[in-house]
């Protein structure tokens, strides 16, 4: 699924920059079967990609209430294991951590970001929304990421969670 204008047509990568060879072609998978969607974002005159985009959902299921589990998503440790490629978050204020993540597009080596996460829109204990901000030297990576939690009539709690992020730079 590609959009914009001088996007390549999946199975056309000859105009894919190196970067995204590896991720052209479909959807890609992450942690725990998250899937991702790579959307060619901005082009620089050698039509190689400077920006792109990574959209994905997914769900999980949790034993705990759902009061527990929003408690747990606050913890600045347990939410940097829930975001991808985080290293580390610490608390910075009220509802923003700062820390550490890596990120990699395609076959390229992971770099390091500073990343700043803030939470909005909150509604306990069942929606809120992620602000991501990440610069390093090769670039930078933002987005948002929308988390609403579900009591289940089984017992549990339904995470369902879904992303957009930009990244961008020399990555």
């Amino acid at each position: 699924m590609f959009e914009g204008s001088g996007t390549p047509e999946a199975g056309s990568l000859e105009r894919a920059c190196g970067p995204c060879r590896a991720i052209d072609q479909r959807e890609i998978d992450v942690d725990g079967g998250a899937r991702l969607v790579p959307v060619h974002l901005q082009r620089d005159a050698a039509d190689h990609c400077v920006s792109h985009s990574l959209v994905g959902e997914n769900a999980r299921r949790f034993n705990g209430a759902r009061q527990r589990v929003w408690d747990l998503l606050q913890d600045p440790e347990v939410l940097a294991k829930a975001l991808p490629g985080t290293e580390r978050l610490t608390l910075a204020g009220p509802d923003r951590y700062d820390g550490v993540m890596k990120v990699s597009v395609g076959p390229m080596t992971a770099a390091k970001f500073d990343v700043t996460v803030a939470l909005a829109d909150k509604r306990p204990p069942e929606h809120f929304t992620m602000q991501i901000d990440a610069k390093g030297a090769l670039g930078f990576a933002r987005g948002t990421a929308t988390v609403d939690l579900q009591d289940q009539s089984e017992g549990g709690t339904l995470m369902q969670y879904s992303s957009d992020v930009q990244i961008g730079g020399r990555i």
